[in-house]
């Protein structure tokens, strides 16, 4: 399985629980995944075990939700637009709950790539429009957050 699935799986079920929900008692409901991307390269035999396209439908799928899943790659700013993206979806009435959040994994032979075109800083810092800027650093990680609507989270 895509490195991308497991993790946003495996956090998005501690996210629900760490929110004071059952995970497998969201069956029909209306919510929502947006999740930030970027492609990891990871390639397997089976289309639903590889395909970075359905992080987020694989989790609606396993828990038979029925918002809206998407995943969103915009570059550094993923996680961020899939979590605005979650919280319009929230104010429209589109979704009753959100899961959001975004997942990064980079395999070698993509930081040998990024290495190879000069994307990487030699000193291993990153300093965002400074002039002595030589370059980004990558890091992994994945995070995801319930979001609701603040009159409902009140009244909880």
């Amino acid at each position: 399985m895509n490195p991308h699935q497991r993790l946003v799986l495996q956090e998005s079920w501690k996210a629900l629980e760490d929110a004071g929900y059952n995970p497998k008692g969201f069956t029909g409901s209306r919510i929502g995944i947006f999740i930030g991307a970027e492609p990891t390269g990871y390639f397997h035999e089976s289309f639903t075990g590889f395909s970075d396209a359905i992080i987020a439908s694989r989790l609606s799928y396993y828990l038979d939700l029925k918002g809206p899943a998407l995943v969103v790659n915009t570059g550094c700013s993923s996680s961020g637009v899939a979590i605005h993206l979650a919280c319009e979806s929230l104010r429209n009435g589109e979704s009753s709950l959100a899961l959001a959040g975004g997942v990064c994994t980079i395999n070698q032979s993509g930081r040998a790539m990024l290495s190879e075109i000069g994307m990487l800083s030699p000193s291993g810092q990153c300093r965002t429009f400074d002039e002595s800027a030589d370059g980004t650093i990558f890091s992994e990680g994945v995070g995801v957050v319930v979001l609701k609507r603040l009159e409902e989270a009140i009244s909880a």
